[in-house]
């Protein structure tokens, strides 16, 4: 009896075995493509990336201008470079499919065969088999890689191909004289490297760096004032409708022409170039300070240069 549940075991780990390795082979990521890859990369790579003749120089036989030509093979480059990126992707999905896929299988079925086998022995056997697959999936798992990792390099590496890719395309309208051959196949290169995973990676912290460049900017324009602030804007703010005030109520006396300097410093100060800094209306002066001073203000980073500019208004309106 315990000799035939031996045997009834091995059978069963040699199936879950057989079943791991299927699993490993039949999920795919990507469909079977009908081209012959292979052979047209052979092809183009001998033509494209010949050994011992110089790919700058165009071919005398049959004859070919040196536009046409640079166009030619910077097309041959780009198809040998494309092909070989989906062999890339392909090869990505497979690995981390077939890893996880198999592996799981396994564990999966020898944890239930454990449950379903009659005598202590082989449930302990299955279950040290079972736990012989789970670690060596642990040393080996890279699931957080396929799963997770994977799929935001190979985002970043789209958009680093199709972005080096529409420079080229707009290089190659140019002159041969404008854009060689020798620039093309640089970037062609560039090409070549935002396919891969360190150039993902160069284009995520690049990207990254931006973008926290960026959110500092915006988070120091959305600034909380201080009360110092708060004071000074108040300051300048009274100061402004009182110096308007007293040149409009006193206009051509002493009071009403010391006003409108005020303004008139004020405004120097906001926008100097402004021909209203001339002005003896101070209707215009004053219009012209409040139309430039939202902007000017806005446009500066919060704390010291908005508190200089606040200061220097509130000097020119009350000196």
């Amino acid at each position: 009896m315990a000799h035939d549940s031996a045997r009834t075991t091995g059978r069963l780990v040699v199936c879950i075995a057989l079943i791991s390795l299927a699993g490993c082979n039949s999920f795919r990521g990507y469909p079977e493509t009908p081209e012959n890859t292979q052979g047209e990369l052979k092809t183009l790579a001998t033509k494209y990336y010949p050994t011992g003749s110089d790919i700058l120089v165009p071919p005398t036989s049959p004859p070919i201008d040196a536009t046409a030509w640079r166009n030619e093979v910077v097309n041959g480059r780009l198809r040998i470079i494309d092909i070989e990126f989906q062999t890339f992707e392909v090869g990505l999905s497979q690995e981390g499919v077939g890893l996880n896929s198999g592996s799981d299988i396994a564990v999966i079925a020898l944890g239930a065969t454990g449950a379903l086998t009659g005598t202590a022995a082989t449930k302990a056997l299955l279950a040290g088999i079972s736990a012989g697959v789970t670690g060596t999936k642990g040393v080996i798992d890279k699931d957080v890689f396929y799963s997770k990792t994977m799929p935001a390099l190979l985002t970043q590496m789209e958009a680093g191909r199709k972005a080096e890719l529409v420079i080229i395309r707009n290089s190659l309208k140019k002159s041969i004289d404008d854009y060689p051959l020798g620039q093309a196949l640089i970037d062609v290169d560039d090409y070549y490297k935002a396919g891969s995973i360190p150039g993902a990676i160069q284009g995520i912290i690049s990207t990254s760096g931006s973008q926290a460049e960026q959110s500092t900017a915006e988070l120091k324009q959305l600034a909380i004032p201080t009360q110092a602030q708060l004071d000074l804007a108040t300051q300048m703010e009274a100061a402004r409708e009182k110096d308007f005030n007293d040149w409009n109520q006193n206009k051509d006396t002493p009071k009403g022409n010391t006003a409108l300097g005020r303004l008139q410093s004020a405004l120097k100060v906001v926008d100097p170039t402004n021909a209203a800094v001339k002005s003896t209306d101070g209707q215009v002066v004053y219009d012209a300070i409040n139309a430039k001073l939202p902007d000017l203000y806005n446009n500066l980073p919060a704390g010291p240069q908005q508190d200089a500019l606040l200061k220097k208004l509130v000097d020119a309106l009350t000196q």
